[in-house]
């Protein structure tokens, strides 16, 4: 399975530097990639901080509309989640600098035993590196 983070998610909606790139890995995918409910609150938030709010709300429905016809996958951010966060925190935050919502992408992928993990986050790429994940 392969779990993207919203740095990666956002170059599908939003032309930017590497955006072809990420476009294309991203249709090299086998099956759906994995997201979660912190991929729509920084999707929205990044959409609508980033863009007029008409270009924010086509991109966002697009991403939504993404979700309801299989290209990505819901995975929950549960209890279980959260606790694997705290450990990756002890292990990675100080090495790797993470932030808590990239140190909470890294565990969810791995408590859905992602292989891949998509992102353009350097801290992010390097702790999953780290733990184990390849990097798409």
């Amino acid at each position: 399975m392969t779990h993207l983070d919203t740095s990666f998610l956002f170059k599908l909606y939003v032309v930017e530097l590497d955006s072809a790139t990420a476009i294309a890995k991203f249709g090299l995918l086998s099956g759906p990639a994995a997201i979660s409910n912190l991929s729509d609150v920084e999707m929205a938030t990044s959409f609508y901080r980033k863009l007029p709010v008409a270009q924010a709300q086509r991109c966002y429905a697009n991403y939504r509309a993404d979700e309801s016809q299989g290209v990505l996958q819901r995975v929950d951010l549960s209890a279980a989640v959260y606790q694997l966060a705290g450990s990756l925190a002890g292990q990675y935050a100080a090495t790797f600098k993470l932030r808590s919502l990239d140190t909470l992408q890294l565990a969810t992928a791995l408590h859905y035993g992602a292989t891949v993990l998509g992102t353009y986050d350097d801290r992010l790429k390097r702790a999953a590196q780290a733990a184990g994940l390849a990097i798409l």
